[in-house]
């Protein structure tokens, strides 16, 4: 199991490098979804899993809104395909 800190922008692992990914209520502290997607997909290997969460708010409390919430779903969705 592999453990470290990085800016989610700029992974700095090669190409297909995982298995597996979860990232857990992280990313609605983030911006720049499309270079954080576009990261995951390159390092996630063709067949691996990618297990995200995030804390969406829907009465203004912290977490990611509802706008920015179908920004960052998009982003995932563009690089990794799928329904709705």
């Amino acid at each position: 199991m592999l453990f470290s800190v990085a800016d989610l922008r700029h992974l700095p692992y090669a190409s297909d490098w995982f298995n597996l990914i979860y990232c857990i209520s992280v990313l609605e502290h983030t911006g720049d979804y499309e270079k954080i997607a576009r990261e995951f997909h390159r390092v996630l290997r063709p067949g691996g899993s990618l297990v995200v969460t995030m804390d969406v708010s829907l009465d203004g409390t912290p977490g990611i809104d509802m706008q920015k919430g179908t920004v960052l779903l998009s982003a995932f969705q563009e690089q990794f395909g799928g329904g709705g």
